[in-house]
């Protein structure tokens, strides 16, 4: 069950996708909403090596303050007119120490909504925060792109038999449980003794089938797509709503090189995409 929110926000959060969302999460569920403004200022480190005086260190963490404050305003008047209960916080420090701090805020939460990134102006800030949260606070992170909304009822699971895959289902039930279509989706699946079984797909959806009522097992060629590609892109051509995937199989060094399943589609969010480790 979704009874408690967080949606982590820049100093823009008002027009955040990730907010419009979770207001309507939490307004659908009955949810509490914690909603976290993150604004990141230049490391400390680099005005004491002089490369900009220290008053202009300050200068700019005013300026995110006041920002972080603005945006914050915004959120409470737009959760007033929601009806929605919650609280919103506004997090200002250097922008290496934000993620960690974000941990803090999002460890005690069912789900953690973060916008896309595309909708950050800095990517590498946003993959730090991402990594940071998805491998320290031990919570789901739904990703939220631009023009996503509810019902969240048609579910695409990404499925490869792998712990990260099943951790992932497990935390996304608050979803799968509520949905009117549950679909698992594997890729170029082979049945093994260790991993699919002799029927790729069939043990989980008999799992799911004692929690929804309708799930459907799709096994899909990759074609020469990418893993990741070929998943999100039969999620929608089927017209599904969110995409549940387990992140970070391989080590993300690995990734980060090579690519991966998770690289590929949080480069490109089509749809909401609930991801856990």
């Amino acid at each position: 069950m979704l009874k408690d929110i967080v949606v982590l926000v820049g100093d823009n959060g008002a027009e955040e996708p990730a907010l419009k969302l979770g207001l309507d999460l939490a307004a659908a569920r009955g949810a509490y909403l914690n909603v976290v403004v993150c604004g990141g200022v230049p490391l400390y480190q680099e005005y004491l090596l002089g490369t900009v005086i220290y008053e202009a260190y300050q200068s700019e963490v005013e300026r995110q303050t006041k920002k972080a404050r603005a945006a914050a305003e915004a959120i409470e008047a737009a959760m007033g007119k929601a009806g929605v209960s919650g609280e919103v916080r506004t997090l200002v420090v250097d922008v290496d120490i934000l993620p960690m701090d974000a941990v803090v805020h999002s460890r005690y939460a069912d789900m953690v909504l973060v916008s896309a990134r595309a909708a950050y102006p800095d990517g590498r800030f946003w993959d730090r925060l991402v990594q940071t949260v998805l491998f320290h606070a031990g919570r789901p992170i739904l990703i939220v792109p631009e023009g996503a909304k509810l019902p969240l009822a048609k579910v695409a699971i990404a499925w490869n038999a792998s712990r990260e895959a099943i951790r992932a289902v497990h935390d996304g039930m608050g979803l799968i449980t509520q949905a009117t279509d549950v679909n698992v989706v594997l890729v170029d699946p082979a049945p093994s003794d260790d991993g699919h079984g002799a029927e790729p797909g069939a043990d989980l959806a008999a799992h799911l089938a004692r929690h929804v009522d309708t799930v459907n097992v799709h096994r899909i060629p990759s074609a020469g797509r990418a893993l990741g590609q070929a998943l999100q892109q039969f999620a929608v051509d089927i017209g599904c709503d969110v995409m549940v995937m387990g992140a970070y199989g391989h080590s993300r060094m690995w990734e980060m090189l090579l690519g991966g399943a998770t690289r590929d589609v949080l480069l490109d969010t089509r749809l909401p995409l609930l991801i856990s480790h």
